[in-house]
């Protein structure tokens, strides 16, 4: 995101974000084991938005194994699975470990030191 940028610039990224969700949100949906695992969690795109928003914010921004995390949980059963069973304990505590470091090891990723 442009910092200082004009009003212009700043509506553009916006946009440029906008559409990469949906193109995000289009691709989960054409996964027909993503539509079960959100069917069977009551999860539509909206769900998948905020879940992605909520992944980003407690930490899971980055790059595992050449996947971005945050969208790569919403593109695979498994991972999608996971996150919405495990959802509210996510969401009790926002504890940035427990969000980032279980989630990347499906891509193979080694745990952070201790």
């Amino acid at each position: 995101m442009p910092t200082g940028g004009s009003q212009r610039e700043l509506i553009a990224c916006s946009e440029v974000r906008d559409a990469a969700m949906t193109q995000l949100l289009d691709l989960c949906e054409s996964n027909p084991a993503v539509r079960e695992v959100m069917h069977r969690h009551g999860a539509n795109r909206e769900t998948l938005r905020r879940l992605f928003d909520f992944l980003v914010e407690a930490g899971s921004d980055g790059s595992a194994n050449g996947h971005y995390v945050a969208a790569s949980v919403l593109c695979s059963a498994q991972t999608l699975d996971f996150a919405f069973r495990t959802l509210d304990a996510f969401q009790a505590d926002k504890n940035q470990l427990g969000v980032r470091y279980p989630l990347p090891e499906t891509f193979d990723v080694a745990s952070p030191p201790e």
